[in-house]
């Protein structure tokens, strides 16, 4: 088992993986960000399924 964070905590991931399989955990305002995480673990060698909890969180924006 493995626990990765150093270089993608500054975006809001943290990843651990487990005989093949990885768990995405974390927070990201851009839901393309979280599908591009996805779809780049899908792309690394030996890496077998994909979990992704990654929570997309909204910022308000104030009224004109």
């Amino acid at each position: 088992d493995r626990r990765f964070g150093s270089s993608t905590s500054a975006l809001g991931i943290d990843a651990e993986v487990s005989a093949g399989r990885v768990l995405l955990k974390g927070a990201l305002s851009d839901q393309n960000m979280i599908a591009e995480a996805v779809r780049l673990m899908h792309m690394i060698a030996g890496v077998q399924s994909v979990e992704c909890r990654i929570s997309h969180i909204a910022f308000a924006r104030e009224p004109n």
